[in-house]
């Protein structure tokens, strides 16, 4: 053997293999078809973390960069589309944004998009700046010189995808209302569970 071959064999962990999680797969699923709390948290303490999905509105990424700790309720802006999460729990008691006038922003920010405003003012309605003029007026709105205002309730405890530097460690909190609130406002196609796992072995 030469040099490399016996330096690759010394780092090389011979038994890798039995010490990596083996993959395992669904044997079958099941649809959470009334989709309220109650549902829920009884699938939740039944059968564990589930999947579900919702709609993703502008301020989602923008919230848990300013208040990774706190729960999300949509404030502002459009829907991009649905994201799947895993819930895993919920809280009966925590902190989220209620109304409007609550999210404070940094002042530079808020600068520029005043900025954007006059430009899109003086432009006319049919350009991209008048797109970065309604962003400033939400964001006015959200960060104005009054104070943040919050309240408590009740959460949900969900895992995201985006990997443990995001948010709070990986892990998020949603109003409740946002995920089982009326029907169709919120929550995107369906929620489900596993009905049990097989090895690949």
């Amino acid at each position: 053997t030469t040099a490399t071959q016996q330096t690759v064999a010394m780092g090389c962990n011979r038994d890798r293999c039995n010490t990596v999680p083996k993959t395992h797969s669904l044997t079958n699923y099941h649809y959470i078809v009334q989709r309220t709390s109650d549902e829920f948290k009884l699938e939740l303490y039944n059968g564990g973390p589930f999947y579900t999905s919702f709609y993703v509105y502008e301020d989602f990424t923008w919230f848990f960069g300013q208040f990774p700790t706190l729960a999300y309720n949509k404030q502002w802006g459009q829907q991009m589309g649905g994201h799947a999460v895993v819930l895993i729990g919920w809280e009966a008691s925590c902190v989220y944004h209620d109304g409007t006038e609550q999210t404070e922003g940094g002042g530079n920010v808020q600068a520029a998009l005043v900025e954007a405003e006059r430009g899109a003012d003086s432009q006319g309605e049919n350009t991209g700046a008048k797109h970065l003029a309604d962003r400033a007026r939400r964001h006015r709105q959200h960060s104005g010189a009054s104070r943040r205002r919050s309240a408590t309730g009740a959460c949900w405890h969900l895992r995201n995808t985006w990997g443990d530097r995001w948010a709070d460690n990986g892990y998020f909190r949603m109003y409740q209302e946002m995920l089982t609130g009326p029907p169709g406002v919120h929550i995107h196609i369906a929620s489900a569970a596993g009905d049990g796992v097989k090895s690949s072995t």
